[in-house]
């Protein structure tokens, strides 16, 4: 059972050499990294510096977010949409949306998108989502769509 052997201390070279390739297909396909989550129970430092979205406006496609920093900056921002309405198995996209002067974010939702949130990333890499998601129970599905922001 070989994963009950670590191998990093006794092949280092190896171990940088996959660790490197393994960031390069990530990098190749454009893959998101694990963030921190703000709600967790366990104490995470700067867990009490996340910021807040303190205001969202729909007209259209257009979204305009604003929100306050609470310690941590703002490092990027993007929308999570569906355009399968309630569909409790819904398949959900992201788009990247535009950090703008004064703690303000816009994003334009694409045609036939039919629910959406917010995600705000700081700069330690806790991911901050508006409406915030519901709590999963294990084993259960969760509907998303009854707590994503719905398109006017």
């Amino acid at each position: 059972i070989e994963e009950q052997n670590n191998l990093v201390a006794l092949l280092p070279e190896k171990a940088r050499q996959l660790d490197q390739r393994l960031t390069e297909m990530l990098t190749e396909m454009e893959a998101t990294y694990p963030s921190f989550n703000p709600h967790c129970a366990a104490e995470l430092a700067h867990q009490d510096t996340v910021p807040a979205v303190v205001r969202h406006r729909q007209q259209g496609q257009k979204v305009k977010v604003t929100y306050k920093e609470q310690g941590a900056q703002v490092e990027s921002a993007s929308i999570i949409y569906t355009i399968e309405g309630e569909n409790p198995r819904a398949e959900w996209f992201c788009l990247p949306a535009t950090l703008q002067p004064g703690h303000r974010v816009a994003a334009t939702l694409p045609l036939g998108a039919t629910h959406y949130f917010i995600y705000l990333l700081d700069e330690n890499n806790f991911l901050v989502t508006y409406p915030d998601l519901p709590k999963v129970e294990k084993g259960k599905k969760t509907d998303y769509t009854s707590t994503a922001l719905e398109v006017k």
